[in-house]
């Protein structure tokens, strides 16, 4: 079960409830041991922590090059298009798709999007995810 800490008593806008199960059972890639980094998670009232496996960020480096490059030809930025979003925008973006991932379930993709934040920004502890459709609004700490 995650680290799951209520902020307050209303019930979450999303599914995220249903998806608390994605550090218990983490796959580990060949010759890993113990849990690597945590990245601790805010959406509106609500904290989780995600753990990623000792290595992970090693293992994944080319598949968050090929994310950047997908994302040269720019990105859907909230409302707008972004031809060239700088690194910060594109964490941003990987926050985004982090939230769709807990809400779906998906945890590869929690992971790639996770890692791809720790990735690009060295000694992230937190985001704190916007909620509202606007990427501007997310948080990096």
């Amino acid at each position: 079960m995650q680290d799951l800490q209520l902020l307050s008593d209303s019930p979450p806008k999303w599914g995220i409830l249903s998806l608390l199960a994605i550090d218990h059972n983490l796959p580990r890639l060949s010759g890993e041991v113990g849990c690597g980094m945590k990245l601790n998670i805010i959406v509106d009232d609500y904290s989780m922590n995600l753990n990623l496996p000792d290595g992970y960020l090693t293992s994944s480096v080319e598949a968050f090059d090929r994310l950047d490059r997908n994302m040269d030809n720019g990105v859907q930025f909230g409302r707008q298009w972004l031809e060239h979003p700088n690194p910060h925008q594109r964490c941003q973006v990987a926050a985004d798709k982090l939230l769709t991932a807990l809400e779906t379930n998906n945890e590869n993709l929690a992971l790639l999007s996770a890692g791809y934040i720790f990735s690009r920004i060295p000694g992230v502890r937190r985001v704190i995810i916007d909620n509202s459709g606007e990427l501007q609004g997310t948080v990096f700490e």
